[in-house]
């Protein structure tokens, strides 16, 4: 719906970055839709006449005060003017022992093992993966001018919250990364995947969490996503990325 939405405003943009991550590959992506973070598909409709009851509450006042306030100068603003901002905590913070909590839990540092032999699916098995949240790349990609650069970018995420090597899952995301692939090679698009065992995934100080790296590594992600779309590089010279 975002994506909609900025196709509606900004009809003819130059480059359109889709991150990818575990979630499209969900198979009950088309039914559990949201997080426990409802979404306002209110909002991002063309009525305007269901917009005012849902904004007739408290929490609305209580923004539109903030909002008051940041403009007399009485209190900063929540976001910059661009609308971004880095909601991890400052690099200064940064606990590695606490990471690795979040990482492994109070258990010792554990990565599992490659899997042997390694599942491979069938051609039956591949053909029954339901990968529904698809089809919404696949509306994107049509919708989005000829003349735009679609990138998908697979994100990194800490290699212990990556399938296992050989596992089943790890043949399951396989295939849905190829049919993402596949959708790219319809039109002008470039894939640069972060997302697989490397120096940058292994290590536990690059990330917060599983999924929340932190500060540098988002740069070097900006850098490789350059890199690969305006220099036409391959993959990183410290093998953290692929592209095609």
């Amino acid at each position: 719906m975002l994506m909609k939405l900025f196709l509606r405003e900004v009809p003819h943009p130059r480059t359109l970055i889709i991150g990818i991550d575990s979630v499209w590959c969900r198979p009950d992506a088309d039914t559990e839709r949201v997080t426990r973070r409802t979404f306002p598909e209110w909002m991002f409709d063309e009525t305007l006449l269901n917009d005012l009851p849902n904004m007739l509450n408290f929490r609305t006042l209580e923004i539109a005060g903030r909002q008051v306030a940041a403009r007399l100068g009485l209190m900063p603003p929540a976001l910059p003017p661009n609308g971004f901002r880095v909601f991890t905590p400052p690099e200064s913070e940064y606990d590695l022992a606490r990471a690795q909590q979040h990482l492994f839990g109070q258990g010792p540092r554990k990565v599992a093992d490659p899997q042997v032999p390694p599942v491979v699916l069938t051609d039956e098995e591949k053909g029954a993966l339901r990968t529904p949240g698809l089809s919404w790349l696949q509306e994107i990609a049509r919708q989005a001018p000829a003349e735009s650069l679609i990138v998908f970018v697979f994100v990194p995420a800490h290699v212990a919250s990556l399938p296992p090597i050989g596992s089943r899952a790890a043949a399951e995301y396989a295939e849905c990364r190829r049919r993402i692939i596949d959708i790219a090679t319809t039109r002008k698009s470039r894939v640069v995947d972060f997302r697989f065992p490397s120096a940058m995934t292994v290590s536990d100080e690059n990330f917060w969490d599983p999924l929340h790296y932190r500060v540098p590594i988002a740069r070097k992600i900006a850098r490789g996503i350059l890199a690969a779309t305006m220099e036409g590089q391959t993959q990183a010279p410290d093998g953290s990325w692929t592209a095609q």
